[in-house]
């Protein structure tokens, strides 16, 4: 409010180049306006798995950070930035912890020696590993879920309090209107520029929404390069 910003709650999709209608709880508004920046964000990505719907004993990284009480054990699927920092906060709150990953190092991204001697330090602190394996289904029990994972030395099951699904984020481009002005997207990501600047002119987008590197610093620096370049 200080800076004149006005905020609409509801659910806004592009209506066309310069007007965007905004679903509320009282009805609809249409702005319009000359710029459009979209900034829509990412959700949990999630595993077509048998057994693995979310809810319950199956965390996202939404509730990986609700929890009030830390479960004994956690099966966490995926060695990427997620998957490590909540694995390594449980671990230091005394879950047992262990941490499926389908590629052959954690952090499959990364550098590989960095990979190992972060992998070290982590087994130092409690966390197991299983890497070049797969999540094939789970079952729910009385004591939590029996995960069965397909692993270089044949199918195991292993038994956890929760499973958390930290296979990386997806970016939020359903249902916000941008096939009614034809902004391009790969499928994934919406497609900028050098300037955040999509196919449309006037139409940018920013943050989780354009595809990796997924962090917030990262987001603020393209909205500050987007907002520059729209002004």
């Amino acid at each position: 409010k200080k800076n004149n910003i006005r905020l609409v709650n509801g659910h806004g999709r592009i209506a066309d180049e310069h007007k965007v209608v905004v679903e509320t709880d009282g009805g609809s508004e249409t702005i319009t306006t000359d710029k459009i920046i979209v900034a829509t964000g990412s959700v949990p990505a999630r595993l077509p798995v048998k057994g693995l719907e979310i809810g319950g004993d199956v965390w996202t990284s939404t509730e990986a950070l609700e929890f009030t009480k830390a479960p004994k054990s956690i099966l966490i699927i995926g060695a990427g930035a997620i998957g490590l920092e909540a694995g390594y906060t449980l671990a230091s709150l005394g879950t047992d912890v262990t941490i499926v990953e389908m590629m052959p190092q954690i952090l499959p991204a990364t550098d590989a020696e960095v990979a190992q001697e972060l992998r070290k330090a982590l087994e130092k602190s409690g966390i197991k590993f299983m890497l070049e394996s797969q999540v094939t289904s789970a079952e729910k029990t009385s004591a939590g879920l029996k995960v069965s994972i397909k692993t270089p030395d044949g199918d195991k099951q292993l038994s956890a309090e929760k499973v958390l699904v930290a296979v990386g984020r997806k970016a939020v481009i359903g249902d916000i209107g941008l096939e009614s002005v034809g902004v391009k997207d790969d499928g994934r990501k919406i497609i900028v520029n050098e300037h955040m600047q999509t196919n449309v002119p006037n139409i940018y987008a920013v943050g989780d929404v354009v595809g990796e590197p997924m962090l917030a610093h990262v987001a603020w620096a393209e909205a500050v390069v987007a907002v520059e370049h729209a002004v």
